[in-house]
């Protein structure tokens, strides 16, 4: 069944609005690997193993979108790397649909004459897995992102977060010069001088102090804008504007207004 418009600006809000907590991750087993294509793991390992990198933990990540996303997807297990020097945190993760659950789902939708176009490219997604690379590093106050999950582009980040996104399929090589590139950028600016990180307690701590600035920009700007929207949507201004205004109702009622 089709969301509402206002079901769209609660799940919307409720993912933004969600305070980052900062847990021990769940290592990894060989199990988690079982639904996943194992190979692309090894090869980035052996990519930034010869790059000089060092492997520190494999980690599972139950839920990303939410819990209806998760019912769709197996859960992410991120595959976490550091440069020689300590300053780069290299993740490599797949989302890798449930293709049975998601391709039923659409025949149902195919059956009722809902498929079209848009039907079509989610029909594509339904089975395709997705391979993305985050590069992070914090230089002095400023959090560097070099990323390939494009779908998170549309949301702004705060002065102290730069996120470059990368378009998908964008080769790990070209990742990994195009963030040590940006390194190298920001301490020539004055940045600052990059924290070196030697674990995954540190890494992870680099990343909480990251999502807890986006988290304070999320919550400052209303957890989302409609410029975002807009970006979400490109060809459908109309939805778009009628999320935002459920998303103002939202804000107001959380605010007693």
């Amino acid at each position: 069944m089709a969301k509402t418009v206002r079901e769209i600006a609660a799940q919307l809000v409720a993912g933004r609005s969600r305070k980052p907590e900062q847990r021990e991750p769940a290592i990894a087993t060989a199990s988690d690997f079982a639904p996943l294509d194992r190979q692309a793991y090894e090869r980035f390992r052996r990519q930034l193993t010869d790059a000089g990198y060092q492997h520190v933990a494999d980690y599972r990540v139950d839920s990303v979108y939410g819990e209806v996303e998760t019912r769709r997807h197996w859960p992410v297990i991120v595959r976490c790397m550091l440069s020689a020097d300590g300053a780069v945190c290299a993740n490599y993760y797949q989302m890798r649909p449930r293709v049975v659950d998601n391709l039923i789902a659409l025949a149902g939708r195919a059956l009722r004459g809902g498929l079209g176009s848009t039907g079509i490219a989610k029909l594509w997604r339904s089975v395709a897995t997705e391979h993305l690379y985050d590069f992070e590093s914090e230089i002095g106050t400023t959090y560097l992102g070099t990323s390939t999950a494009v779908a998170a582009s549309a949301f702004t980040s705060p002065p102290e977060v730069s996120m470059q996104f990368l378009p998908r399929g964008t080769s790990l090589t070209s990742v990994r010069a195009t963030h040590e590139s940006r390194i190298r950028e920001a301490i020539a600016r004055g940045a600052g001088e990059p924290t070196r990180m030697a674990s995954l307690k540190e890494s992870q701590a680099m990343e909480a102090r990251c999502d807890a600035a986006k988290y304070a920009h999320r919550a400052k700007i209303g957890w989302v804008t409609q410029d975002e929207l807009y970006a979400i949507l490109p060809a459908n201004r109309q939805m778009a504007e009628a999320i935002y205004r459920e998303v103002e109702l939202i804000n107001r009622g959380a605010q007693g207004l």
